[in-house]
């Protein structure tokens, strides 16, 4: 059995060096390996938060009363750069901060599984969350844009001045039911 064994260890030991280039010389390394830039996931970031951060800010960041705020229109989110949120979210926030309004810690990496074991991970993890929080704010302007656009079109301007208009005055537009 040992002696398979040893021809075992010896097949893998000389296939192992003729694939780094033992030919080479004393001084041959392993080929580079390349490495890619991290890009960031909002897809990824979406399920990041629904397992580490919907229980104190929802399932669509609107906030959990005495827990966390809203996330939707949150200018201490929109006003702060992507790195300066990721370390903000990576450090946490302690119940007595100033700033916390709820008296409820946020715990570094909110309660994200895993997060706190590698840093590089951490920080893309981090990422990820922050393009989703990012996604998710601009959504939520597009949809207060249009809202606010809607409210203040002729059309809208038409039907509420008609309302006020007794019943004989013509309508210049239909009404939606």
């Amino acid at each position: 059995m040992r002696s398979k064994t040893r021809w075992i260890v010896a097949a893998v030991v000389l296939v192992g060096s003729s694939m780094w280039g033992c030919n080479k010389g004393d001084n041959a390394t392993a080929p580079p390996v390349a490495k890619t830039a991290f890009v960031p996931d909002a897809d990824a970031g979406a399920m990041l938060y629904k397992s580490g951060c919907l229980t104190c800010h929802g399932s669509a960041g609107q906030g959990m009363l005495h827990q966390g705020p809203d996330l939707r229109r949150d200018p201490f989110i929109s006003k702060m750069s992507d790195s300066d949120l990721i370390e903000f979210l990576r450090k946490g926030r302690p119940a007595k901060d100033p700033t916390n309004h709820s008296g409820i810690a946020m715990p570094a990496g909110g309660t994200i599984p895993g997060f706190g074991e590698d840093k590089q991970s951490d920080t893309e993890t981090l990422a990820d969350v922050v393009l989703f929080l990012r996604n998710m704010q601009a959504k939520v302007k597009q949809q207060d844009d249009l809202k606010a656009a809607a409210h203040h079109s002729p059309t809208t301007q038409t039907l509420t001045s008609a309302s006020t208009q007794p019943v004989d005055a013509p309508v210049t537009a239909p009404l939606k039911q």
